[in-house]
């Protein structure tokens, strides 16, 4: 375990040479786990409401513990209509706030949206409002003020495959890293990826599933190259 941040991936024929600032190590092969970033609403104290549950980002994860609950969904566009629609699935008491006012949503999500029962607020939240150990409501920038129990945000995230990219790695419309299935491979030989940073369900179980398939292939690749270094020159 190296406590370092990889600044750079470089590869060669034989392997790949990965920067630590002023240090640099030698690998075969790289498995990248580097995640993706949620891209965070604009509200104050939001680490703290967060921990506490109060704001969410994975209905997947989490949809059945806000069952029948007073919902609020915070994004724009189809990423916006489309997690609305999924948690619309777990409450009747679904609300939503499109951003930018007015233009988060194109008439056809409204419409879709508007004939499962779901409400669509334009007005931008400002703040949130926290009593005790729950989320009470959310203030409005026109002074109004929405009852919710639960804030689920749909902004997206930002995929963090750039050390892949800077080698020519394929990516994905949504910059996910393009992979073989079958081992998790890039398109760059010897480099693998693993978990958020590739397309597909953001959960743990699908990213420890990515990392077997990568760790085997790696294995069997690096047991390959031993038998054919002891194999005796013709």
């Amino acid at each position: 375990m190296v406590p370092a941040v990889v600044d750079r991936l470089q590869r060669s024929d034989d392997g790949f040479t990965l920067g630590l600032g002023a240090q640099s190590l030698r690998a075969r092969h790289v498995i990248l786990a580097t995640g993706a970033a949620d891209i965070e609403p604009d509200l104050p104290d939001l680490p703290n409401a967060v921990r506490r549950g109060f704001v969410r980002h994975c209905p997947i994860c989490d949809g059945y513990e806000v069952i029948g609950q007073r919902v609020g969904v915070i994004g724009h566009g189809r990423k916006l209509a489309a997690e609305a629609g999924f948690l619309r699935d777990y409450s009747d008491r679904l609300t939503v706030f499109a951003l930018p006012p007015g233009h988060g949503l194109d008439r056809a999500e409204r419409r879709e949206l508007a004939a499962r029962g779901v409400q669509i607020v334009d007005a931008p939240v400002v703040a949130t409002a926290i009593e005790g150990e729950r989320l009470v409501a959310l203030h409005l920038a026109d002074g109004s003020r929405q009852s919710v129990d639960t804030l689920y945000s749909a902004l997206g995230s930002i995929v963090r495959s750039d050390l892949a990219t800077a080698l020519g790695a394929d990516v994905l419309r949504g910059g996910d890293l393009q992979v073989d299935r079958r081992n998790m491979a890039t398109s760059v030989p010897g480099l693998h990826a693993i978990g958020d940073v590739v397309s597909g369900l953001s959960q743990i179980s699908v990213a420890a599933g990515h990392a077997a398939l990568a760790a085997t292939a790696i294995h069997h690749r690096l047991r390959k190259r031993e038998r054919l270094a002891r194999q005796p020159p013709d």
